[in-house]
């Protein structure tokens, strides 16, 4: 595809926020996420509102949207997150709260046993949870059976939306118990599953 057709949904203004194609005003300036040259926003009646990247550039549409999305994940941990996962009680799925300073800090193209992980988020000087965002192409059978370290995997568009509500799409994490099972222990059999569970966690449990 010619530089000149490449279209994306997204860009930076020049205060580096990210713009939806339809938010944009024309005759503003935008930025490419990946290489910083300016796009233009171009609409009309056979396609949608978008940014058109420049013929001199050398990104490409989904180069731009996991450079955005990789972005967006690195400056997350500077927030509260939620991540969806799902009770070993009851088997549902809830949204579990990691306050800002759960990680401490997040890296990009961190290796991690033999293979390359998008995003690393660390606690204190320790890998934490693995990031791998999925636009084209997701992470493979033999590197989601391999990883040692918790991962998620996240659509780029979803991180993009918003960068701190994390709902992966597949993901190997510790076992987690709900705030609704934390809180119902009146059954004996409930509350003696939910000490054990607890109990056999890993010492690094926010995740």
């Amino acid at each position: 595809m010619s530089m000149d057709r490449l279209k994306t949904p997204f860009a930076y203004n020049k205060h580096g926020k990210v713009v939806k194609a339809q938010e944009a005003v024309k005759n503003q300036v935008y930025y490419c996420p990946c290489c910083d040259i300016k796009m233009v926003v171009k609409e009309g009646t056979k396609y949608r509102k978008h940014f058109s990247h420049p013929i001199s550039g050398t990104c490409t549409s989904e180069g731009i949207l996991h450079r955005l999305a990789k972005n967006l994940l690195l400056k997350a941990i500077e927030e509260d997150i939620k991540l969806k996962t799902e009770c070993d009680i009851c088997r549902k799925s809830f949204w579990k709260n990691l306050p800002q300073g759960t990680f401490t800090k997040a890296q990009e193209e961190v290796r991690v046993d033999p293979y390359t992980c998008d995003i690393v988020f660390y606690s204190g000087n320790e890998p934490a949870l693995a990031v791998e965002i999925k636009n084209t192409h997701g992470i493979g059978k033999k590197k989601a059976k391999e990883l040692s370290l918790n991962w998620i995997e996240v659509n780029a568009s979803s991180v993009i939306e918003n960068n701190t509500m994390l709902n992966p799409i597949q993901a190997k994490l510790d076992k987690s118990v709900c705030y609704d099972c934390k809180n119902n222990q009146e059954d004996p059999n409930t509350k003696k599953r939910i000490s054990s569970l607890l109990s056999a966690l890993s010492c690094y449990s926010k995740v």
